[in-house]
């Protein structure tokens, strides 16, 4: 009896044993294969450029501010100058420009009545004007379209996608990100620039193919100029006339010129300062407006890397990009990033 008990319960223990052999547990899924990212969507960008010098077609503007300060009895003369041109032909204008060095020599006795703050004024000017010439940044809208992979022979590429930048707005940063200065075309009644290339996925590296967007460098500068520059110099200003207005108070440079030469009302000196200062605002943007957009081309491509934040497939965001190319044939530096919207 005892060997039949035996006998039963080895056999239980071999039939569990082999159970358990055959019961081994089938592998679990491989967790750490990541869902390729894709990148079609809409996605709101910006993008930053820098330039090591103006474009050629700037550098006349650029020196027109300067030349009110650059002059061993600057400002003085050069508002005298200016003043001096609007004046009526005639014996008073004449004997004005003959006087012209000693009249300044008088001003700038009086600088601090007549001009206190124009050659602090005058610089902050060019100084922004060469800043937003040289470094600036735009708003856009990426839409990426599937088109499918890219093949070459049998061998997978990358997944091709259709791209179509739209550039919304121009961006000046003019104290290193404090206070940027974002305008919009829209609001304005300008219009979008829109552009297409091809936009590659491989892993988490975008590449967008080289393309080239005809940038309005001289909207650019003139939106620059009224947007960022002139506010941050003069805050109460819309436009540079009015800028100048606000540095140099015409009625005390007339009193001072109507002193020493001892012919002409002050308000007639006044309003000559009036009517140059006018022109100088007038010359400054004729100068920008003659800047020969259509020839200043960007030419980019871009990397970046794409980032999905949940890891469930669609792309989120893409960081640390670089646009690498030229702007106005000149090698430029660069920068993008942008999110889903």
């Amino acid at each position: 009896m005892s060997n039949h008990r035996f006998s039963f319960a080895s056999l239980l223990v071999v039939v569990f044993v082999s159970a358990c052999a055959d019961a081994t547990p089938a592998p679990a899924p491989d967790s750490a294969v990541p869902v390729p990212i894709d990148p079609t969507g809409r996605y709101a960008v910006t993008s930053s450029f820098a330039l090591s010098s103006p474009p050629a077609a700037a550098a006349d503007v650029l020196g027109e501010l300067l030349a009110a300060t650059d002059g061993p009895d600057d400002p003085s003369r050069y508002l005298i100058d200016l003043m001096i041109e609007r004046l009526p032909p005639g014996t008073t204008k004449a004997y004005a420009a003959a006087l012209a060095p000693y009249v300044a020599a008088y001003v700038n006795q009086r600088l601090a009545m007549v001009a206190p703050h124009f050659v602090d004024g005058a610089r902050a000017l060019s100084t922004g004007l060469a800043r937003i010439a040289t470094r600036f940044g735009t708003t856009e809208t990426f839409d990426i379209a599937s088109d499918g992979p890219r093949v070459e022979g049998d061998d997978y590429v990358a997944e091709s996608h259709t791209l179509t930048r739209t550039i919304t707005g121009v961006r000046f940063d003019l104290h290193g990100g404090r206070d940027v200065a974002d305008v919009r075309f829209a609001p304005l009644g300008l219009p979008d620039i829109t552009t297409g290339s091809v936009a590659m996925i491989d892993g988490d590296r975008l590449t967008i193919v080289l393309h080239a967007t005809s940038l309005p460098y001289t909207r650019m500068l003139r939106l620059g100029i009224d947007f960022a520059v002139i506010p941050d110099v003069v805050p109460a200003a819309h436009d540079l006339a009015q800028a100048l207005a606000v540095l140099v108070d015409c009625d005390q440079l007339g009193a001072a010129v109507a002193e020493y030469m001892g012919i002409g009302s002050t308000s007639f000196y006044a309003t000559a300062c009036t009517l140059g200062l006018t022109a100088l605002a007038s010359r400054i943007y004729a100068r920008i407006d003659a800047i020969d957009a259509a020839s200043l081309s960007l030419e980019v491509a871009g990397d970046a890397v794409a980032v999905d934040k949940t890891g469930d497939g669609p792309m989120d965001a893409f960081m640390h990009g670089t646009w690498t190319g030229s702007f106005a044939s000149m090698a430029v530096t660069s920068s993008f990033e942008g999110t889903r919207q």
